[in-house]
């Protein structure tokens, strides 16, 4: 008789600890910018997360400006060709050209006004073709001319459970 199995929505967990993105700087590039500490599915074999995000500015930006999230999934299990793997929150630039082949865009927030910007849910499986990456993290970066006054991201593991 076949096993059957009951989706299981995990706790959402924050990508940053605590204030990591308040004061994130402006990069009139949008290749720097913040990653968060690694995510590692080889242990906790989820089938797909919902990244979620959100950023506050504290005044009017430049116009055309965005707030963008990338998520990055590893190429080999410790390195990519940019940059190291840390067990850390760090600051870290994409190469030019390095940030479309090597992460996805999650989403990107037009920031026009002094306020709240909110992202997602956005499936992380769906940004790498359905598959969900052994190891991933996402990356911000912002170019509105202001530092950011706060913001978090966030993700929520979808898993089966045998019944």
């Amino acid at each position: 008789m076949p096993a059957a199995y009951n989706i299981n929505y995990e706790t959402q967990i924050a990508c940053y600890s605590g204030t990591a993105l308040n004061s994130l700087a402006h990069s009139g590039t949008l290749l720097t910018g913040l990653f968060c500490s690694p995510i590692d599915n080889s242990t906790l074999l989820l089938v797909d997360s919902l990244f979620t995000a959100g950023a506050v500015v504290a005044a009017t930006p430049n116009s055309g400006t965005q707030v963008q999230w990338w998520i990055q999934a590893a190429i080999r299990d410790t390195t990519n060709s940019s940059d190291e793997w840390g067990s850390t929150t760090y600051t870290q630039a994409f190469a030019t050209g390095k940030k479309n082949t090597e992460a996805r865009l999650a989403g990107a927030m037009d920031v026009y006004d002094a306020g709240a910007y909110y992202l997602g849910p956005v499936s992380i499986a769906s940004l790498f073709g359905g598959v969900m990456p052994r190891k991933w993290r996402c990356w911000v970066t912002q170019n509105t001319s202001l530092a950011l006054t706060s913001g978090q991201a966030w993700y929520q593991g979808i898993g089966y459970n045998a019944v």
